[in-house]
């Protein structure tokens, strides 16, 4: 475009790119909205789960709920690790990188396992009413989780330059993940709703849709491994090496061997105890130990 004196006018890429700007701090706003909301709520809701011996299900110590514990407390070691490397810049739209690993924690670690936390105490419930909230719950924590992740590809899909997106292994196993998720999510929505938009039908089970969970969120914990152990930076992140090598050594090792072995077939108690001490073992590597 040219403007008066026939010289060519900045004005439509400068708008273009505060449009860019803006789009990427909302996006920073909404995941910064949902992780720290999700993170209030459920950790006020498992300390209430394990100290709460009035009714069951809520009190029993069930290997999803210490699942969810952990996961509660990586997601929150990983954002304060980020918030000290970033100086103050976490919540601009210059950190949108930031935001990948934060929401796919908070999705993969806390949201997830809340939600099979929810399903599973379902089965341990005689009270209809009761049971119907819990599958409920089971269903709105996937769908946050679902969002979650969604704002966490976004973060990623709009940080890199185009041709460069789905490189990686890390990338690939997480787009089968988001795929997985998505495809759990619609199908146990047309199975409660069966097709029309009547009340939905609550208590149902579903091989299927049991196992694409489950698939999806073994995909998760692979991608979330891949990613935490990559140690170089793209140059757009804010301190990220380092929390990565922190993630890397302190949360992802641990956590992920410590899921793989634990958060499996059914077993006795006293393997969900075990993945209680793992996670204290997993605390006290990652605060008791110094980086080297």
């Amino acid at each position: 475009q040219l403007n008066r004196t026939g010289s060519h006018t900045t004005e439509l890429p400068d708008a273009l790119s505060r449009m860019d700007v803006t789009f990427k701090q909302n996006i920073v706003n909404a995941a910064s909205a949902v992780v720290f909301v999700t993170v209030g709520f459920l950790v006020p809701w498992m300390i209430f789960r394990f100290i709460s011996g009035s009714s069951a299900p809520f009190a029993q110590f069930t290997r999803k709920g210490v699942a969810t514990a952990v996961g509660a407390g990586m997601t929150i070691y990983l954002i304060l690790v980020i918030y000290s490397q970033s100086n103050g810049t976490l919540l601009s739209a210059g950190s949108l990188f930031n935001w990948h690993p934060i929401c796919m924690m908070c999705g993969t670690a806390l949201t997830y396992p809340a939600a099979f936390d929810a399903v599973t105490m379902r089965f341990a419930s005689k009270s209809p009413s009761e049971r119907q909230f819990l599958v409920a719950a089971h269903a709105g924590l996937q769908l946050v989780a679902a969002f979650t992740l969604a704002l966490g590809f976004a973060a990623i899909y709009l940080n890199k330059p185009p041709g460069k997106h789905f490189l990686s292994l890390h990338s690939l196993v997480g787009l089968a993940a988001l795929g997985c998720g998505a495809l759990n999510v619609a199908s146990g929505s047309l199975k409660s709703f069966n097709g029309g938009l009547a009340w939905p039908r609550l208590l149902w089970s579903d091989k299927n849709h049991r196992f694409i969970g489950k698939l999806s969120f073994a995909l998760l914990v692979v991608a979330t491994a891949l990613g935490l152990a990559l140690q170089q930076g793209d140059g757009a992140s804010v301190g990220m090496g380092r929390a990565r090598g922190l993630a890397h050594h302190r949360v992802a090792l641990p956590w992920r061997n410590m899921v793989l072995r634990r958060f499996g077939p059914r077993r006795r108690l006293w393997n969900a105890r075990g993945l209680g001490r793992g996670g204290l073992l997993c605390a006290r590597r990652a605060f008791c130990r110094p980086v080297a």
